[in-house]
């Protein structure tokens, strides 16, 4: 109101300033009286038109919606403070978006955009979405102009050269609007998170780490905001140099239109925020309580055990606090818990989206180079035409194994694949056929609806065992042959996907068509190289072998490194520790310099990451290697950066606390057996006392394992197994480091 007020008195005082009595006034009035009438004019007219501004909402491509919309409710709250409207606004740069924006995702974004702006229409009564093709620079400077506006406002982007593109616009129209980009698409600012390594008994790289230091550095999560109750929004068209129609981006090729190869993917989805709402609700009431058992099933997806809603996370149709408050809040399922504890797993999918985007931002070359940086030496890798006809059956879905083919044929048809199909699928190009993980990962950006550069690259990464998880505790169900079929047990997500197959016999034969006999195939119309592929690899462990010796031989370069530096060096030779030895002699695992701002306290050191057990022993039973990681021990100890963790220091406390209770107990029934038989000078002998003995602090309140144990109860046996193993073995690896007697060189039974 006091804008307003301001604005209508700048009227009356224009028409005092024309009027002849005014004018003969200022001509006999002194000069400098004049100039400050003037500026006081001039001041009271800027004033007028600041408060008859609007304001811009730049959308983009992750923050599809109206709800829990940062961006837009600034943009609509600040146009209203002001009297004017709001533009909302969609740019499309091919150059630059094009890069990033392919395939699959195109479709859905074309889709996403059309329901969008029919909702505001819908919702607030005027204009919707107002499409301009060309640079970001270039929309922002036609809509702030088109509105008389000073700022825009957008949700900031986290993949880097996105984030470099937004700082440039925001640079090059700086003399027109301010661009203003917040937070919204994570639940935590990635730069904010900071593992403090000397608190964690897990190793860097895992989960659990991560989500310590984001609930305690990451700031309490927001309650989601509900969308603008009214807005002014209003149409910029031709005349201010946008667009008439959203076709006119381009976004979808003519080429495409014709082929019309996104037709699956209209129908599988409703690429909408309603849709995306209706999606979560169903979920949360009906497939919550089941994710926990059936996550990992691939044939019951449309029933509801998986929640299906990556897509609409990956182009911001839905919050993610939205979800994450309403886990940690309303009560779910038929127990009547809240979601979190409903669904452990799920709830940690949550901040396994955040630590992808960590990753990205600590090593921003993720999505090309290995975070394992001695993984780069890999060699083994195929080219040519032979990698080119391998990647062609892969994508196509022929490689003739069923397990395989059947999430790469749904992914085709529909833009998606179940989390266990993409892990096979990646295992089996990476491992087996011996292609470049980034190929793959290529792949899925084009294909994939919610193809996702921080957690695409963070994935493909771990396949290629290069990434800071190398998959271990999935090793034995990523098999490519159905000798593991536990996410599609009977076959039904391969008799759906590859309909040749579907009349041979539930079960195994489904998985493994070259084992049933002539008569079923018969029975069934399959014939092997005619109606469905023969296998393009039918030796597995000898493919599989070449992997492994592959990583082995850079492995073993490391641990020869170390071995050569031991050699050479004398004590007085290290003058400073370095960070250049990337295989641990002690425990064999690998080891990544920590980036700066990724830990507290720890920037440049070596951290110790999992390591695949199968990695480990082939490189213990290389000839040589042994003898080589043990003549490097002190000199490891002396000369490598290696960082200690709160493993180490509980190690060497629960040492002493051993040896003080040995100690004692000795102690104890030394004196208690000589009071029996042992008489004194003075004519008698010692009783027993009967005190109580004193018990130690295990028996006077529960161990921190059995607390452990109470809040694991839920999680399977193989879960807690595994868990354990890398408490011990990340305790074990730290105590070697911090000078203490190593492990025995085979004590490697953990399961990590």
């Amino acid at each position: 109101m006091r804008l307003g007020a301001r604005a209508s008195s700048a009227t009356p005082i224009a028409a005092r300033a024309s009027s002849p009595a005014t004018r003969a006034a200022r001509r006999f009035a002194p000069r400098a009286r004049a100039t400050r009438d003037v500026e006081g004019d001039t001041n009271r007219q800027r004033d007028a038109d600041d408060a008859r501004r609007g304001a811009v909402a730049w959308f983009r491509d992750h923050d599809l919606r109206v709800s829990d919309n940062a961006a837009l409710l600034a943009a609509v709250e600040t146009a209203r403070r002001r009297g004017g409207e709001t533009a909302c606004v969609f740019a499309w740069d091919e150059t630059r978006d094009g890069e990033t924006t392919r395939g699959a995702r195109r479709a859905w974004l074309v889709e996403a955009l059309d329901a969008l702006d029919r909702e505001l229409r819908r919702r607030y009564g005027g204009g919707g979405l107002s499409y301009y093709r060309g640079t970001h620079a270039e929309a922002m400077r036609a809509a702030c102009g088109g509105v008389g506006a000073t700022r825009a406002f957008a949700s900031r982007r986290y993949e880097p050269t996105a984030d470099a593109d937004d700082e440039e616009t925001a640079a090059s129209v700086r003399d027109a609007c301010e661009i203003v980009r917040l937070p919204g698409y994570l639940l935590f600012e990635p730069e904010k998170i900071q593992i403090d390594l000397r608190r964690e008994k897990y190793f860097f790289g895992t989960l659990m780490p991560f989500v310590h230091a984001a609930e305690k550095l990451g700031g309490k999560v927001g309650a989601p905001r509900a969308a603008p109750a009214s807005a002014r929004v209003v149409d910029l068209g031709p005349e201010h140099g946008f667009a008439a129609s959203l076709e006119e981006l381009g976004i979808v090729s003519d080429v495409d239109k014709r082929l019309d190869w996104a037709a699956g993917i209209r129908a599988e989805w409703t690429m909408s925020e309603s849709g995306a709402a209706s999606t979560w609700e169903h979920f949360a009431s009906v497939g919550l309580e089941k994710f926990e058992d059936d996550h990992g099933r691939a044939d019951i997806v449309a029933p509801a055990a998986v929640s299906t809603l990556s897509p609409y996370l990956r182009h911001g149709q839905i919050s993610p606090r939205q979800i994450y408050h309403e886990l940690a809040t309303k009560k779910m399922g038929s127990d009547g818990l809240e979601g979190k504890k409903l669904s452990r797993v799920f709830w940690h999918r949550l901040y396994r989206r955040e630590f992808a985007y960590w990753q990205l931002h600590n090593w921003p070359e993720l999505p090309s180079k290995s975070v394992r940086g001695h993984y780069e030496n890999r060699k083994a890798w195929l080219e040519g035409d032979e990698a080119a006809v391998a990647l062609h059956r892969w994508q196509t879905g022929t490689t003739g194994f069923p397990t395989v083919d059947a999430g790469m044929r749904r992914l085709w048809a529909t833009g998606w694949m179940h989390q266990s199909e993409r892990m096979i699928a990646a295992t089996f190009l990476v491992d087996y056929c011996g292609v470049h993980w980034t190929h793959g990962a290529d792949w899925f950006l084009d294909t994939l609806v919610d193809a996702d550069l921080a957690i695409n690259s963070m994935m493909w990464q771990n396949a290629g065992k290069s990434g800071l998880d190398q998959w271990d505790v999935f090793a034995g169900s990523l098999t490519p042959d159905g000798s593991s079929r536990a996410h599609d047990p009977e076959g039904e997500s391969i008799a759906r996907w590859i309909p040749e197959l579907a009349a041979l016999p539930k079960g195994h034969l489904r998985h493994r068509p070259w084992e049933a006999s002539a008569k079923q195939l018969d029975a069934a119309g399959v014939e092997l190289g005619s109606t469905y592929p023969t296998r393009m690899i039918t030796d597995l462990e000898g493919a599989r072998r070449r992997m492994l010796d592959d990583v082995n031989a850079l492995r073993v370069d490391e641990i020869n490194k170390a071995a050569t530096r031991a050699n050479a060096a004398s004590a007085a030779d290290v003058d400073a520790r370095s960070s250049d030895v990337f295989v641990d002699v002690r425990s064999a695992n690998d080891f990544v310099v920590a980036p700066p701002g990724a830990t507290k306290d720890h920037a440049g050191a070596l951290v110790p990451v999992s390591t695949r057990k199968e990695f480990k022993t082939e490189l213990k039973s290389t000839k040589g290697a042994q003898a080589a990681m043990q003549s490097a021990y002190a000199w490891a100890d002396r000369a490598l950066a290696v960082a200690e963790t709160a493993a180490s220091a509980d190690a060497a406390k629960a040492k002493a606390q051993k040896r003080a209770q040995r100690a004692h107990g000795h102690s104890h029934a030394a004196s208690t057996d000589a009071s029996r038989v042992h008489a004194h000078g003075h004519g008698h002998s010692h009783a027993p006392s009967r005190a109580p003995a004193r018990r130690s602090s295990a028996w006077q309140r529960p161990s921190r394992a059995s607390a452990r144990a109470l809040s694991d109860a839920r999680a399977s046996r193989a879960d807690r197994r595994v868990v354990k193993s890398l408490r011990r073995e990340a305790r074990e690896i730290n105590a070697a480091h911090a000078g203490r007697r190593p492990a025995a060189a085979d004590d490697d039974d953990d399961d990590a």
